[in-house]
């Protein structure tokens, strides 16, 4: 496996959690007890492809960066 699939993979992984975290702070605003909730289906869809667009280009870039340094 290339290093670019691997920052790939792990920035998905890692950015995915963050943008989750992210939805749960936004529906828990005005909420006195913390609760889980379940995106709808078209937003997991739409933030998981955004994530992976962003996570392959940011594997794309750091390989690019490497071998200029």
């Amino acid at each position: 496996m290339k290093d670019r699939d691997i920052i790939a993979i792990v920035t998905f992984a890692l950015f995915s959690t963050e943008a989750y975290g992210h939805y749960l702070v936004a529906k828990n605003e005005d909420n006195e007890k913390f609760v889980f909730y379940k995106p709808s289906t078209k937003a997991i869809v739409e933030t998981l492809s955004l994530v992976a667009l962003f996570s392959i280009l940011n594997g794309i870039v750091i390989t690019e960066v490497r071998k200029m340094l």
